[in-house]
């Protein structure tokens, strides 16, 4: 029954998605709510100037929906919404400033990590008090839990803003973050079936739906992009169901192109700072490989493979761990 309940929130998140992106883009084009290209980057995404973008605001919404009518409104599906749903928020209001102002900046680097601190802190509570998670980490590739709450909610910060953050920097090409992240969410519904987690069948099953809606408008050449209001809230999803599925310590493995786009930034910075010379032709990393002479598409497909093997690796760890032990720490 929650197999057949999950494909249904696929559906749903599918269809509601495609109706909803397909009536928002021409009302983002009135209110001329389009992409401000950066001047650095590429020249041939200057092209892009103006096409209709904040389309991860149906996400939100459309997961509610999905999610709470196929599983129910109950504790665990009420954690992942709000916690994709709340990074999400700093998205958007990072995107209403850059819509409004006219400009590729939104929010100040300090008001963005301020904002996700506090939100960190409120999906820590919720994570720990409502749903009853234990404040401990399963250890990938053996049969051991490390108890220790002030150590946990330390990485915890690392992993929330840092998922959400490495999710922003791969949103660079069109599909490049629906198209990745799609990989991502099959990674963990899998894990979710494997360990009999309905509320996390049902929201990644849902968010399948949705990144596949999604991507049909994204892929290029995009008729729509989903800002940083998307990105936070696909960041925001991910972290979540880690935390409910206790894989926290192997979303590094499972997010693979995530870290390498966030890596590829901060050694181009360090290195420039130190040297004057330059890792990669540009960063993040997928503008290294589109200036290296990939196509946009390229650039996705090679990504994605990149992301199935990740995860296929991450699912042969899990696949290994002992379901008593993850059982014990979701509490």
């Amino acid at each position: 029954m929650n197999f057949i309940l999950s494909i249904l929130a696929l559906a749903l998140g599918f269809f509601l998605t495609v109706v909803a992106t397909r009536k928002l883009i021409p009302i983002l084009t009135r209110m001329k709510f389009g992409q401000e290209i950066r001047e650095e980057g590429p020249q041939s995404h200057l092209q892009k100037k103006g096409t209709p973008t904040m389309g991860g605001a149906v996400f939100a919404p459309v997961m509610a929906l999905a999610v709470f009518l196929t599983n129910g409104v109950n504790r665990y599906s009420v954690f992942l919404v709000l916690c994709a749903s709340l990074f999400g928020l700093i998205g958007f209001l990072d995107d209403g400033l850059k819509l409004f102002n006219h400009r590729s900046l939104g929010l100040r680097a300090w008001q963005k990590v301020g904002l996700q601190l506090v939100i960190v802190g409120v999906v820590l509570a919720l994570g720990l008090g409502l749903v009853g998670l234990a404040p401990g980490f399963w250890i990938p590739g053996f049969q051991l839990a490390l108890k220790q709450p002030v150590f946990y909610m330390a990485v915890m910060v690392i992993v929330l803003v840092g998922t959400t953050n490495a999710a922003n920097l791969t949103d660079g090409l069109d599909g490049l973050l629906s198209g990745t992240s799609l990989v991502i969410a099959v990674g963990f519904f899998i894990i979710s079936v494997w360990y009999m987690l309905p509320s996390g069948m049902a929201f990644s099953a849902a968010l399948i739906g949705v990144l596949l809606g999604f991507f049909y408008f994204n892929r290029h050449p995009a008729s729509i992009f989903m800002g940083d209001t998307g990105s936070f809230f696909i960041g925001g999803a991910m972290a979540g169901l880690a935390m409910l599925t206790k894989t926290e310590l192997l979303l590094p493995l499972i997010c693979l192109v995530y870290v390498l786009e966030a890596l590829s930034v901060i050694i181009q910075v360090l290195v420039f700072k130190r040297t004057g010379k330059r890792v990669f032709r540009m960063s993040p990393l997928h503008h290294h490989f589109e200036l290296g002479g990939l196509k946009e598409e390229q650039v996705l497909y090679l990504f994605m493979i990149i992301t199935g093997i990740s995860v296929l690796l991450a699912l042969l760890v899990v696949h290994g761990a002992d379901p008593a032990l993850l059982q014990q720490l979701r509490g």
